[in-house]
C-alpha cells in the first residue's frame, strides 16, 4: 500500500514538473506566418498591373493585412482579391491607400 502511494505521488510530481518546463514562446512570427506572408508577396508581385513594391504584407495566423499605396481603386481591389486567393489566408484586412 505504501509503495503504490509513493509511486502515485512521484507520478503526480513528475507530471506537475513536466508542465513547468515548457519551452518559451517564440519571440518572432512562427514559420507558417513567414511562409504565408512570402506566398502573398509572391502572388502580388506576379500581378503585372500592381506595383507590389508599394504594398506591405503583415500576417498573423492567416489574417493578412495589406498596407501601403496603390495608384487606383482597381489596383486596391486586385491586391485584396489576389491575397484572398492564396492558400492559407483566412481573411484580408485592407489598409491600402489610393494615391
Amino acid at each position: 500500500m505504501k509503495r503504490s502511494l509513493w509511486f502515485s505521488a512521484m507520478a503526480l510530481l513528475l507530471a506537475l514538473l513536466g508542465g513547468c518546463i515548457a519551452p518559451p514562446a517564440p519571440a518572432t512570427d512562427p514559420p507558417d506566418d513567414l511562409a504565408l506572408s512570402t506566398r502573398v508577396r509572391e502572388a502580388l508581385s506576379a500581378q503585372q498591373q500592381l506595383n507590389a513594391g508599394g504594398i506591405q504584407v503583415e500576417n498573423h495566423t492567416g489574417v493578412v493585412e495589406l498596407s501601403g499605396t496603390v495608384a487606383t481603386d482597381a489596383q486596391r481591389e486586385s491586391a485584396v482579391q489576389t491575397a484572398r486567393r492564396v492558400e492559407g489566408v483566412k481573411s484580408v484586412k485592407d489598409s491600402l491607400k489610393v494615391q
